[in-house]
């Protein structure tokens, strides 16, 4: 996926995250209620996997080093955290 290579390029997987769930919301359309989105949030939410949300969280706590960092090169805590 072209998006996800950029994103991991700029380190900015969140947004990826984000649209990868966005699609399996959306992949039978637009519900045509707000009780029917909910319940399409639901179950893609309920399709992930360990493993990709155990990365999402690992990914997350990343973000949150170079915040505190305020940009700066946070290399000295790839393999603290």
């Amino acid at each position: 996926m072209a998006g996800d290579r950029l994103a991991r390029s700029e380190g900015n997987r969140a947004e990826v995250h984000w649209l990868e769930l966005k699609q399996k919301m959306y992949s039978r359309g637009i519900p045509p209620s707000l009780n029917e989105l909910k319940d399409c949030i639901k179950e893609a939410c309920e399709e992930l996997d360990t493993e990709t949300i155990r990365g999402w969280l690992q990914e997350l706590r990343l973000m949150e080093k170079i915040i505190e960092e305020n940009g700066n090169p946070i290399q000295q805590y790839f393999n603290k955290i």
